[in-house]
């Protein structure tokens, strides 16, 4: 596009950006529309299986995992149990931790640079059903 004078707003059809000029940098910059991934799927670890919906969506620099999985019966939850897998777009540069409350228990999940998603019971109850449920954000 062709640089104007004053400030102003372009469409490129090409690509469906909205773009605007700034004359004091004398630049076209990206004004939308957002970055949206959409729902990428939520690998699950082995020993878990999917108690609804598990993915993972980047919206303008912001993670959002939706997590519903359930233990295997028998499957014994230790300190740092993977839980699932974050695909590298997604990843994080440094730890991500969260609180978690589940049915008769509360844990911490942590999001590794690697793309773990890890879990440690901090708490447990008879009840404990071994769902783990939860939606999380974070910036990577």
């Amino acid at each position: 596009m062709a640089a104007p004078t004053d400030f102003a707003i372009g469409w490129e059809w090409n690509t469906g950006r909205i773009l605007y000029y700034d004359p004091g940098t004398g630049q076209w910059a990206t004004l939308g529309p957002p970055e949206d991934t959409g729902n990428v799927p939520l690998p699950l670890a082995a020993g878990f299986s999917s108690a609804g919906q598990n993915t993972v969506r980047k919206i303008d620099g912001v993670v959002y995992i939706d997590l519903n999985a359930r233990a295997a019966a028998g499957l014994a939850v230790v300190g740092g149990t993977r839980v699932a897998a974050i695909p590298s777009a997604f990843q994080p540069a440094a730890p991500k931790p969260f609180a978690l409350v589940l049915p008769g228990a509360y844990c911490r999940l942590v999001v590794q640079p690697t793309g773990h998603v890890e879990m440690t019971l901090l708490s447990e109850s008879p009840l404990f059903e071994t769902l783990v449920q939860g939606v999380f954000s974070y910036v990577p």
